[in-house]
């Protein structure tokens, strides 16, 4: 990573750090339409995924649809970081990174500096990174996110205006701390392969 990186991921950590810390929790309106903007995210719960498959990090439970593919990998210091592409492509579409401690943590900074988020490369323009104010997911305590869009640049040097968001939360005990990373093509977060981690993903 970086110097120019380390240093945007941490202040951007320490924005969402603050959002928390304004957070009580996440709300709970399952009926609700999935939701996706600068000004609000809305996560309806969903129980399964028809043709799907199952993936779990520690206490975290999520599903995935067909066609896509997930590799693991460790962060260090109890971190581990799924990343998930579409078969036969190489730009990951989300990340999962899911933290487990031994002592209550309400803090999710770290964890978002151990993501490198991707979009939050130099070389890629980003437009806008907004703080969300208003995030109800109830599978998690204390949720958060950013949302933003700009150009960003695949593997095979192709570059394309996106739409993305990266959404925090953290279980009753404070133990686990999950992040997913999501993107689109403009205007279709809430139907993202990433939008169906969230509104799946589960902590026992």
């Amino acid at each position: 990573m970086t110097r120019s990186t380390r240093h945007l991921t941490l202040a951007l950590a320490g924005v969402l750090a603050l959002a928390l810390a304004a957070c009580g929790g996440s709300g709970s309106n399952s009926e609700a339409d999935a939701v996706a903007s600068a000004t609000k995210i809305v996560v309806p719960p969903l129980s399964s995924v028809d043709g799907g498959s199952t993936h779990t990090i520690g206490k975290i439970t999520y599903q995935l649809p067909a066609g896509y593919d997930v590799a693991e990998s460790s962060l260090g210091d109890g971190a581990t970081l799924h990343t998930i592409t579409r078969t036969g492509e190489a730009t990951p579409a989300v990340t999962v990174a899911v933290e487990e401690r031994s002592t209550s943590d309400h803090d999710l900074a770290g964890l978002i500096v151990m993501t490198r988020l991707r979009y939050l490369d130099p070389k890629d323009t980003t437009r806008e990174i907004t703080v969300v104010p208003d995030v109800e997911w109830s599978s998690v305590e204390g949720a958060a996110a950013f949302y933003g869009s700009g150009t960003s640049t695949s593997t095979d040097g192709t570059t394309s205006l996106r739409e993305f968001a990266a959404v925090a939360g953290r279980d009753k005990s404070s133990t686990t701390r999950v992040l997913v990373s999501l993107n689109s093509d403009p205007g279709k977060l809430t139907e993202s392969a990433g939008f169906t981690v969230l509104r799946t993903l589960r902590i026992d």
